[in-house]
């Protein structure tokens, strides 16, 4: 009769492999081969962090007969924002940029002919001003720039909460020295498991990053959360920006003996 009792230990160990790697969710892989014994493991962390930068989006759109005129009366209404940007000497935590510039053909449908036909150009200038700092100072500017641009032909469109490059890099950092954390403790645990020893420098990792954006506040929602705040000229309290999911994994390779 043969002796199976060598057999057993092997097969509880390989069976406690399976239970720990289904608790801990990891992906791994194994190369029982006499020059290659790595494990895979995917290591995730995230954080919910308050933006602190908000950003107005503007359209200045123009409409004329011709394309200069329409290109000319545009620039004149750009440069009123400018000089009004200008005028915030005492803060300079606003950035003015161009989105999207261009001018097109501007077509009406004729009820008569039946069809639509060109009645002039349009001029779109699409700009955002990032204002920083939101919670000192952004509140009042983003009060101030509503009430600047509200005319026929400057318009805005949405309000987005966004992280400072300085804001999103620390954030980061801290999120991969998490992830890397993840990963290399259930490494341990699978290692600990099955009775090898694990390197604890990986051998190769791959960093994953996203952060996700709640959808931005269009103006007109804006303003109805705001009427009555705009007529006590209290405004500036009634805005909450959205938090911002950060959110970082790693891939790491791991060897062992």
């Amino acid at each position: 009769m043969e002796n199976h009792s060598g057999i057993l230990p092997i097969i509880i160990v390989a069976a406690l492999f399976l239970v720990i790697g289904f608790l801990i969710a990891p992906r791994y892989i194994y190369d029982y081969s006499a020059d290659k014994k790595e494990l895979f493991v995917v290591g995730r962390a995230e954080e919910r962090v308050i933006p602190d930068n908000v950003v107005v989006n503007i359209n200045i759109t123009t409409v004329a007969e011709s394309a200069e005129k329409a290109l000319e009366t545009n620039q004149k209404q750009f440069d009123r924002i400018r000089e009004y940007v200008d005028s915030l000497k005492d803060y300079n935590g606003i950035k003015l940029e161009t989105v999207s510039f261009g001018v097109y053909p501007k077509y009406d449908w004729n009820k008569e002919l039946e069809k639509s036909v060109q009645v002039g150009y349009e001029a779109n200038h699409s700009l955002r001003f990032t204002i920083e700092d939101f919670n000192s100072k952004g509140k009042l500017l983003v009060n101030s720039i509503s009430e600047f641009v509200k005319n026929e032909s400057v318009s805005i469109y949405y309000l987005s909460f966004e992280l400072s490059d300085s804001l999103k890099e620390k954030t980061k950092k801290t999120l991969v020295s998490k992830a890397m954390k993840d990963a290399w403790e259930k490494a341990k645990s699978v290692a600990d498991a099955g009775f090898f020893v694990l390197d604890t420098v990986p051998k190769s990792v791959t960093l994953n990053y996203s952060d996700y954006h709640p959808y931005p506040i269009y103006y007109k929602d804006y303003l109805s959360m705001t009427e009555s705040s705009f007529q006590e000229k209290e405004a500036a309290n009634s805005i909450t920006p959205q938090e911002v999911t950060l959110s970082v994994s790693v891939d790491a390779k791991y060897t062992y003996k």
